[in-house]
């Protein structure tokens, strides 16, 4: 449901900035944030879209976007407002994760985590789990050889990405 009202929103707001399309995006997006927190990066994406196809550079694309950019701020800041009106807490809401663990725990089972529960289950559809709360995930330790090289595989595809 969030990514449906998101994409919904952001083709509401890829054309010419008008108070229906502003009114009608800002309610999807209010949607896709009811339906899922993930939703909050959507903002991100629609701005680094807005410059990236714009040809006459980043001044021309700012002011013609934010309205949209502006309209979907308002949106977002008002939905972690009542998020941290209700929870008491607009980002973090129970414990967190890693409580008491550091460097290099918390990187070494993150890179683990992410070839084996994202990558090897999203490509074999194997492994694959709604609720990956402690300890479903093994914690991986300074002397792991495999987390350390699903660490520096992750590091090189992020600096090939950013390259």
């Amino acid at each position: 449901m969030a990514a449906g009202f998101a994409l919904a929103a952001w083709l509401a707001l890829l054309g010419p900035v008008g108070l229906g399309r502003l009114a009608g995006g800002s309610a999807l997006f209010l949607a896709a944030l009811l339906s899922k927190e993930s939703a909050a990066a959507l903002p991100a994406v629609v701005v680094a879209c807005d410059l990236a196809r714009r040809p006459g550079g980043w001044s021309e694309a700012t002011r013609e976007r934010a309205p949209a950019w502006t309209a979907l701020g308002v949106v977002l800041g008002l939905y972690l407002f009542w998020r941290a009106q209700i929870l008491g807490a607009a980002f973090h809401v129970g414990s967190a994760y890693f409580a008491g663990l550091g460097w290099p725990v918390v990187p070494l089972t993150m890179a683990r985590f992410f070839w084996r529960g994202w990558v090897w289950g999203s490509a074999t559809g194997l492994g694959l789990c709604a609720d990956w709360s402690r300890p479903a995930f093994p914690d991986s330790a300074a002397g792991d050889p495999l987390g350390w090289a699903c660490l520096l595989a992750a590091a090189a595809f992020a600096a090939w990405a950013l390259r």
